[in-house]
């Protein structure tokens, strides 16, 4: 410091003799932060929310850089973590967060950056700096398996990205609900995740987990400890989740690591029953999947599939499902089911085509279809050792399900409303997707990971309500203060009986007794219960000439998404 005073004069004498230079900057640094502003980007830093601030050594004195950023004058909250050993480059941060040495990438708005940069431009008066965020820069990886460049999807979703943050974890476990899995296929044997505790082939269950050679899995189909896929499409749903990455051979999954629990519900022609699904789904749970992909599904409500996804949300399991490939129907009009399930750990998933527009196949639903995901074209394993291309939801589900399985690879703390609401908040915005599903996009895996890592995740987008059309009021209970009960509904025709059935719970998922639900129609009356024990009610109507469209309200001004009654 004594050197750089003789040569330059004093501190006051210094900064007075670069005015002129600082003036003439001032001008860019308004730009520059006007430029900020109007990016409205999120951005990663590293380590807390990082700002470096620098005077670039292409100015006409190294010597000023270096004395103006060890003299920085900073704003409340704000601290210096270090000071590059060139002198004239400092790292900012939050004061809580300076010591954070260990913390990961943070994503950040570039306005509030843009916010900090300004603060600091005011405290060091106009000072010839630069201000920017610390961005996080990485050496781009990529597996070496030789059909990558055939992968789309993973191109949209910014997979590469979001490798370079995790690349899965075997620990995390995604259940392919299915119709099995060829688990010795090249691309997918070394990420099955295999029951230790049983010994393949010897007829005893050596866990005694009531299932006989469960090794690489269990067949509900055919009630054996052999999953082997006879169709393809469980396969092809397998690669999807997790072909192992960076073995030199085929395809690579949204993972290239993770285990996968092949459960075959489903027979050689693609078909099972709801009993078959749903003890899959307890199955993979008590094997300790933390995500259930389930690519089927139908237009009839099954109370035993109602039962295992709340089961599984109950033990904090996420349930991703597809939304289906009935050409465009609106499952909040028509549902299918499982996706139209409404719990807080379903996620229902619609297709998009390599345009990013939302394929010619998918079903959508502004309010019951969460995310959307590549699922025109894609290419995966195949049974006999192959690899194919298949159109379906049932493509674009295995996508979500393993984002879903990065997020929790990238920070194991999170729950399954964590997951759902981050592969929801962010999904990047696409025009063709906007009002077809909750999210209004596609699934980002590389922002989601971001928000797994930070665990800052935004609440997901208030999904737009169903319309009901009617004539009269709605049924309102004056006096009551609303709570955060949920109801659901369903319509099922019995003969000559329509039942329109439906369960109230609390926001803990606990059913709530003897509490009055009226049950509103375009055409038929108002009609009044109350829910019994388990917080179940129902109402019996006769034939409708014509559609009508129902919803029921509780007596806390509650209500429940549309249905069709036919």
């Amino acid at each position: 410091m004594r050197q750089i005073t003789e040569f330059l004069g004093s501190p006051r004498q210094l900064l007075r003799r670069s005015l002129s230079v600082w003036m003439m900057s001032a001008s860019l640094v308004v730009l520059s932060l006007s430029s900020l502003i109007q990016a409205q980007e999120r951005v990663v830093v590293r380590r807390g929310k990082e700002i470096v601030v620098s005077y670039s050594p292409r100015r006409n004195s190294s010597a000023v850089g270096a004395y103006a950023v060890r003299h920085l004058r900073l704003p409340d909250g704000l601290k210096v973590r270090e000071v590059m050993s060139h002198g004239a480059i400092a790292v900012v941060s939050s004061a809580s967060t300076v010591n954070a040495l260990s913390a990961g990438p943070v994503e950040v708005d570039m306005v509030d950056i843009a916010r900090e940069c300004a603060r600091i431009h005011a405290a060091n008066r106009g000072l010839p700096i630069h201000c920017e965020a610390n961005l996080v820069r990485t050496a781009s990886r990529l597996p070496n398996d030789p059909r990558l460049n055939n992968l789309y999807g993973l191109t949209r979703m910014d997979a590469a990205n979001a490798w370079d943050i995790t690349t899965g974890s075997p620990e995390v476990a995604v259940a392919v609900i299915d119709t099995g899995v060829e688990y010795n296929h090249a691309d997918l044997q070394d990420n099955i995740a295999v029951n230790t505790g049983e010994l393949p082939g010897n007829g005893i269950d050596d866990d005694t987990n009531g299932y006989v050679d469960d090794y690489f899995g269990y067949d509900f189909y055919s009630e054996d400890g052999n999953p082997a896929d006879e169709h393809g499409h469980g396969t092809h749903c397998a690669g999807i989740v997790g072909a192992r990455g960076d073995n030199g051979q085929g395809v690579v999954g949204i993972n290239w690591n993770v285990g996968i629990l092949p459960v075959r519900v489903l027979g050689p022609d693609g078909s099972g029953s709801d009993a078959d699904v749903a003890a899959g789904m307890y199955y993979a749970i008590s094997r300790g999947a933390s995500v259930l992909s389930l690519s089927l599904g139908g237009p009839s409500f099954s109370a035993v599939l109602d039962d295992a996804v709340q089961y599984a949300g109950d033990r904090g399991v996420l349930v991703v499902a597809a939304a289906g490939n009935d050409y465009g129907q609106d499952l909040d009009e028509e549902p299918s089911y499982p996706a139209s399930l409404s719990y807080d750990n379903m996620v229902a998933v619609a297709a998009t085509d390599s345009s990013d527009g939302l394929a010619f196949f998918s079903n959508y639903g502004p309010s019951s279809v969460h995310v959307a995901a590549p699922g025109e074209d894609i290419l995966s394993t195949w049974i006999g050792g192959e690899f194919v291309y298949l159109n379906g939801t049932s493509m674009a589900t295995p996508y979500v399900a393993g984002i879903a399985a990065l997020m929790k690879a990238a920070n194991p703390s999170l729950g399954y409303a964590a997951i759902r609401s981050g592969l929801i908040s962010s999904s990047d915005s696409v025009e063709a997707l906007q009002g077809k599903v909750v999210a209004n996009g596609r699934v980002n895996a590389y922002r989601a990971v971001v928000a797994a890592v930070s665990g800052e995740i935004p609440p997901e987008p208030t999904a737009i309500p169903t319309a009901v059309p009617t004539s009269e009021p709605p049924v309102a209970m004056p006096g009551r203060a609303r709570t955060g009960a949920v109801l659901s509904i369903t319509s099922r025709r019995y003969g000559q009986r329509i039942i329109i059935s439906g369960r109230i719970r609390n926001s803990s998922r606990k059913p709530l007794v003897n509490k009055i639900v009226a049950l509103r129609c375009q055409v038929a009356t108002t009609r009044r219960v109350r829910s019994d024990k388990d917080g179940f009610y129902a109402f019996r109507l006769s034939p409708k000439r014509r559609a009508d469209r129902c919803f029921v309200r509780d007596e806390f001004n509650n209500r429940s998404r549309g249905v069709l009654v036919r």
